[in-house]
Protein backbone atom coordinates (compact mmCIF):
# COMPACT_ATOMS: atom_id res chain seq x y z
CA UNK A 1 0.00 0.00 0.00
CA UNK A 2 2.44 2.44 1.22
CA UNK A 3 4.57 1.52 -2.46
CA UNK A 4 1.63 2.44 -4.38
CA UNK A 5 1.27 5.67 -2.40
CA UNK A 6 4.85 6.65 -3.13
CA UNK A 7 4.69 6.36 -6.96
CA UNK A 8 1.64 8.68 -6.82
CA UNK A 9 -0.64 5.88 -7.29
CA UNK A 10 0.95 4.61 -10.81
CA UNK A 11 1.63 1.35 -11.56
CA UNK A 12 4.46 0.08 -10.21
CA UNK A 13 7.66 -0.78 -12.41
CA UNK A 14 10.57 -2.31 -11.46
CA UNK A 15 13.49 -0.22 -12.04
CA UNK A 16 16.33 -2.02 -14.20
CA UNK A 17 19.52 0.37 -14.09
CA UNK A 18 20.37 -1.49 -17.78
CA UNK A 19 17.30 0.57 -19.54
CA UNK A 20 17.55 4.02 -19.11
CA UNK A 21 14.22 6.21 -18.76
CA UNK A 22 13.99 6.90 -22.37
CA UNK A 23 13.18 3.32 -23.15
CA UNK A 24 9.57 4.01 -20.92
CA UNK A 25 10.49 2.50 -17.48
CA UNK A 26 9.40 5.10 -14.46
CA UNK A 27 11.58 6.04 -11.76
CA UNK A 28 9.83 6.70 -8.85
CA UNK A 29 11.36 8.99 -6.10
CA UNK A 30 11.57 6.47 -2.98
CA UNK A 31 13.18 4.00 -5.80
CA UNK A 32 15.95 7.05 -6.54
CA UNK A 33 16.73 7.31 -3.41
CA UNK A 34 17.12 3.94 -2.18
CA UNK A 35 18.94 3.74 -4.83
CA UNK A 36 21.31 6.14 -4.72
CA UNK A 37 21.16 7.85 -1.04
CA UNK A 38 21.08 4.50 0.04
CA UNK A 39 19.84 5.21 3.40
CA UNK A 40 20.45 2.92 6.37
CA UNK A 41 17.63 0.26 7.09
CA UNK A 42 17.52 1.36 10.60
CA UNK A 43 16.74 5.17 10.12
CA UNK A 44 13.96 3.88 7.33
CA UNK A 45 12.39 1.78 9.68
CA UNK A 46 12.90 4.75 12.32
CA UNK A 47 9.72 6.19 9.82
CA UNK A 48 6.47 6.77 11.31
CA UNK A 49 3.54 6.03 9.77
CA UNK A 50 2.73 9.74 9.80
CA UNK A 51 5.81 10.67 8.59
CA UNK A 52 5.58 8.50 5.74
CA UNK A 53 1.89 9.94 4.55
CA UNK A 54 3.46 13.53 4.68
CA UNK A 55 6.09 12.64 2.38
CA UNK A 56 3.80 10.76 0.15
CA UNK A 57 1.46 13.60 0.07
CA UNK A 58 4.52 15.90 -0.83
CA UNK A 59 5.76 13.45 -3.85
CA UNK A 60 1.79 12.99 -5.02
CA UNK A 61 1.53 17.13 -4.84
CA UNK A 62 4.99 17.42 -6.52
CA UNK A 63 3.65 15.56 -9.82
CA UNK A 64 0.53 16.41 -9.63
CA UNK A 65 1.80 20.38 -10.17
CA UNK A 66 5.13 20.04 -12.00
CA UNK A 67 5.47 21.73 -15.36
CA UNK A 68 7.00 20.24 -18.74
CA UNK A 69 10.10 22.04 -17.33
CA UNK A 70 10.30 20.70 -14.13
CA UNK A 71 9.30 17.33 -15.29
CA UNK A 72 12.16 17.59 -18.09
CA UNK A 73 14.94 18.85 -15.54
CA UNK A 74 13.60 15.84 -13.20
CA UNK A 75 14.23 13.78 -15.84
CA UNK A 76 17.74 14.89 -16.82
CA UNK A 77 18.68 14.36 -12.50
CA UNK A 78 17.40 10.71 -13.02
CA UNK A 79 19.44 10.27 -16.31
CA UNK A 80 22.52 11.89 -14.43
CA UNK A 81 22.16 9.59 -11.44
CA UNK A 82 21.90 7.02 -12.87
CA UNK A 83 24.79 7.65 -15.04
CA UNK A 84 26.92 8.22 -11.95
CA UNK A 85 25.87 4.91 -10.74
CA UNK A 86 26.93 2.94 -13.40
CA UNK A 87 30.27 4.83 -13.08
CA UNK A 88 30.54 3.86 -9.70
CA UNK A 89 29.49 0.06 -10.24
CA UNK A 90 31.70 0.19 -13.03
CA UNK A 91 35.01 1.63 -11.08
CA UNK A 92 34.00 -1.45 -7.89
CA UNK A 93 33.83 -4.09 -10.66
CA UNK A 94 36.91 -3.04 -11.42
CA UNK A 95 38.34 -3.50 -8.61
CA UNK A 96 37.10 -6.02 -7.46
CA UNK A 97 38.20 -7.83 -10.58
CA UNK A 98 41.85 -6.96 -9.72
CA UNK A 99 41.41 -8.12 -6.38
CA UNK A 100 40.42 -11.32 -7.22
CA UNK A 101 44.10 -11.33 -9.29
CA UNK A 102 45.82 -10.52 -6.52
CA UNK A 103 43.23 -13.45 -4.84
CA UNK A 104 44.05 -16.30 -7.71
CA UNK A 105 48.00 -15.44 -7.32
CA UNK A 106 48.24 -16.13 -3.81
CA UNK A 107 46.37 -19.22 -4.35
CA UNK A 108 48.56 -20.07 -6.89
CA UNK A 109 51.31 -19.57 -4.51
CA UNK A 110 49.82 -21.84 -1.71
CA UNK A 111 48.86 -24.56 -4.16
CA UNK A 112 52.86 -24.38 -5.12
CA UNK A 113 53.48 -24.49 -1.74
CA UNK A 114 51.06 -27.55 -0.61
CA UNK A 115 52.36 -29.55 -4.21
CA UNK A 116 56.29 -29.20 -3.06
CA UNK A 117 55.25 -30.12 0.68
CA UNK A 118 53.66 -33.22 -0.74
CA UNK A 119 56.19 -34.43 -2.89
CA UNK A 120 58.91 -33.87 -0.07
CA UNK A 121 57.01 -36.02 1.97
CA UNK A 122 56.62 -38.48 -0.95
CA UNK A 123 60.70 -39.08 -1.58
CA UNK A 124 61.23 -38.80 2.29
CA UNK A 125 59.05 -41.98 2.37
CA UNK A 126 60.67 -43.53 -0.80
CA UNK A 127 64.06 -42.77 0.97
CA UNK A 128 63.04 -44.16 4.17
CA UNK A 129 61.66 -47.26 2.19
CA UNK A 130 64.89 -47.29 0.08
CA UNK A 131 66.79 -47.21 3.86
CA UNK A 132 64.84 -50.60 5.22
CA UNK A 133 66.82 -53.35 4.88
CA UNK A 134 63.34 -55.64 5.20
CA UNK A 135 61.79 -53.45 2.12
CA UNK A 136 65.51 -53.93 -0.21
CA UNK A 137 65.09 -57.36 0.38
CA UNK A 138 61.49 -57.92 -0.66
CA UNK A 139 62.43 -56.03 -3.71
CA UNK A 140 65.48 -57.80 -4.72
CA UNK A 141 63.26 -61.28 -4.42
CA UNK A 142 60.64 -59.44 -6.44
CA UNK A 143 62.81 -58.59 -8.76
CA UNK A 144 64.03 -62.46 -8.86
CA UNK A 145 60.81 -63.65 -9.71
CA UNK A 146 59.86 -61.06 -12.80
CA UNK A 147 63.45 -62.12 -14.32
CA UNK A 148 62.54 -65.85 -13.83
CA UNK A 149 58.66 -65.75 -15.50
CA UNK A 150 58.89 -66.21 -19.17
CA UNK A 151 55.82 -64.19 -19.76
CA UNK A 152 57.25 -61.17 -18.02
CA UNK A 153 60.59 -61.60 -19.81
CA UNK A 154 58.48 -61.79 -23.50
CA UNK A 155 57.07 -58.67 -22.29
CA UNK A 156 59.83 -56.94 -21.46
CA UNK A 157 61.67 -57.50 -24.77
CA UNK A 158 58.68 -56.94 -27.29
CA UNK A 159 58.89 -52.90 -24.69
CA UNK A 160 62.61 -53.09 -25.81
CA UNK A 161 62.24 -53.83 -29.64
CA UNK A 162 59.55 -51.43 -30.00
CA UNK A 163 61.42 -48.31 -28.29
CA UNK A 164 64.47 -49.45 -30.35
CA UNK A 165 62.10 -49.45 -34.25
CA UNK A 166 60.67 -46.15 -33.06
CA UNK A 167 64.12 -44.70 -32.02
CA UNK A 168 65.25 -45.89 -35.73
CA UNK A 169 62.05 -44.65 -37.18
CA UNK A 170 62.65 -41.17 -35.49
CA UNK A 171 66.38 -41.04 -36.49
CA UNK A 172 65.48 -42.46 -40.07
CA UNK A 173 62.82 -39.54 -40.61
CA UNK A 174 65.56 -36.41 -39.02
CA UNK A 175 67.77 -37.61 -41.59
CA UNK A 176 65.61 -37.76 -44.44
CA UNK A 177 64.14 -34.31 -43.53
CA UNK A 178 68.25 -33.12 -43.13
CA UNK A 179 68.64 -33.76 -46.63
CA UNK A 180 68.59 -31.13 -48.88
CA UNK A 181 66.73 -30.70 -51.90
CA UNK A 182 69.40 -31.62 -54.08
CA UNK A 183 70.48 -34.76 -52.18
CA UNK A 184 66.90 -36.04 -52.59
CA UNK A 185 67.53 -36.19 -56.82
CA UNK A 186 67.83 -39.55 -57.80
CA UNK A 187 71.37 -40.39 -59.12
CA UNK A 188 71.55 -40.72 -62.85
CA UNK A 189 73.96 -43.45 -64.22
CA UNK A 190 75.64 -43.35 -67.21
CA UNK A 191 77.43 -45.97 -68.82
CA UNK A 192 80.19 -45.04 -71.17
CA UNK A 193 82.88 -47.80 -72.67
CA UNK A 194 82.41 -49.47 -69.62
CA UNK A 195 82.40 -46.95 -66.73
CA UNK A 196 79.85 -45.67 -64.68
CA UNK A 197 79.57 -42.23 -64.64
CA UNK A 198 77.69 -40.25 -62.40
CA UNK A 199 75.48 -37.57 -63.39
Amino acid sequence: MDDDEESGGEERVHWKPWLSVDEGYVLSPRVLQKTFDSPNESDRKEKTKEERERINMRIRWRKLNETDEERQRRLEKDRERIKQWREKKRKACIGQKELTEEEQKKREEQRKKVAEAAKERKNAARRARRADPEFRKRERELQKARRADPEYREQKNARRRAQAKAKRDAEKQKACEDLSEEEKVPEKRIVVYGYVMIE
